[in-house]
């Protein structure tokens, strides 16, 4: 009888600490989305056509960016410390340059050495150590340097990543896509790798992760923001995903129902028979940028945050040479946006019949534009263009 006692209380206490460790295996990948509050919908099919984006622009500027270091196209900019960090992934450069474009350091080198990464896929600013964050999806690690480009440490992650954003509360959370381990799209660690979180489940049957054009976690500007592949429902990223945004372009707009049926938004796509949101957006404290593809067109809008009014890119010639100009938007210096220009872009645009509109109805901004980009070649590194976008009041 004490035998079998003993035997009973063995059983229990095994099975008490499997439900212990049930219980916090799925605490760890409860999802924290948080339905506070309805997102604000901006509904595009109510946009004005009157309204032209020149009106809207304040305050522009070209800044050329002195080195000899090789940028193919420019990514992503942070100006922090009055000091503009840029990105181009193509040749995987992090480069520091002055307020007036001159070089001061590159962060870290190419490279299979100590701290060295194969490839850059993104960066933050810790600014409260002021450290780099440099996140390389091969090595699948990311990397700590100083401001100044020293290395300080190497944290290898045992997940995939394709993009990361920093928290206020010091969390890192990570486009991870779907792996057999997790299959979860974020997940969530501290500044030392350990996961706190797995967030957003993928269906059982989903086969692609991403597009690259569409869905992906971001901070160009002051927020964070994810989006699922294929939607027009943006989270804002903190301690939880908050609905933020709700992009509608009209009947024609990908139905959030249908997000995970992707060979047909391949299919519908291709044949220009939808519209939905692209993976680039960026806001400062008044106005949200982003872009979209409605039917067979790539076009781009801002929201007015305060107002809630917005503009977007619309089909006539006279307008378009400015938003082309002003493809994206990958960063912000205070209230400013900043985008990049480099030499295709502006050899297709400066001899378009738009540019000779743009002439025609804006003289002082096309020569200012024309006087600042004298001279420039494919042998040049990208422009950084910085500019207000201000609500007419």
């Amino acid at each position: 009888m004490k035998t079998t006692s003993r035997y009973l209380n063995k059983i229990i206490a095994i099975n008490s600490l499997l439900l212990i460790l049930f219980v916090s295996s799925c605490k760890k990948e409860q999802t924290l989305i948080k339905h506070a509050t309805d997102p604000t919908k901006i509904n595009l099919t109510e946009s004005s056509k009157k309204d032209e984006l020149v009106d809207y622009i304040k305050n522009f500027k070209i800044l050329k960016l002195f080195t000899n270091i090789k940028l193919a196209n420019i990514d992503k900019v942070k100006f922090f410390n009055n000091m503009y960090y840029v990105l181009d992934k193509k040749t995987s450069n992090l480069v520091v340059f002055n307020e007036a474009g001159v070089f001061i350091n590159k962060i870290g080198e190419r490279g299979r050495g100590p701290g060295e990464y194969i490839k850059i896929t993104d960066f933050e600013i810790d600014s409260k150590r002021n450290q780099i964050l440099l996140l390389s999806e091969p090595n699948r690690a990311f990397f700590k340097y100083s401001l100044k480009g020293d290395f300080i440490k190497r944290i290898s992650l045992d997940f995939f990543v394709h993009g990361f954003v920093l928290t206020k509360n010091d969390n890192l959370v990570f486009m991870s896509g779907r792996s057999s381990k997790t299959k979860m799209t974020l997940t969530r660690t501290d500044l030392n790798g350990k996961v706190i979180q797995y967030d957003v489940p993928f269906p059982e049957d989903i086969k692609i992760k991403s597009f690259g054009y569409t869905g992906g976690i971001h901070k160009q500007g002051i927020s964070n923001y994810f989006t699922e592949a294929t939607s027009s429902l943006v989270y804002e990223v903190e301690d939880y995903l908050t609905p933020k945004y709700q992009f509608n372009f009209g009947e024609d707009t990908w139905k959030e129902e249908d997000r995970y049926n992707l060979d047909k938004f391949v299919k519908e796509r291709k044949q220009h028979n939808i519209s939905h949101l692209i993976n680039f957006y960026c806001d400062n404290n008044e106005v949200l940028a982003f872009r979209f593809k409605k039917g067979k067109y790539y076009r781009k809008g801002y929201y007015f945050k305060n107002s809630h009014k917005f503009i977007a890119s619309p089909y006539n010639l006279k307008d378009s040479f400015l938003y082309s100009l002003l493809s994206h938007e990958i960063g912000i210096k205070t209230e400013s946006f900043i985008s990049a220009l480099n030499y295709p872009l502006y050899e297709f645009l400066i001899n378009s019949k738009e540019a000779q509109l743009f002439k025609d109805s804006n003289p002082e901004f096309y020569q200012y534009i024309n006087d600042n980009l004298k001279g420039f070649s494919e042998n040049d590194n990208p422009y950084l263009l910085i500019y207000e976008v201000k609500d007419i009041k």
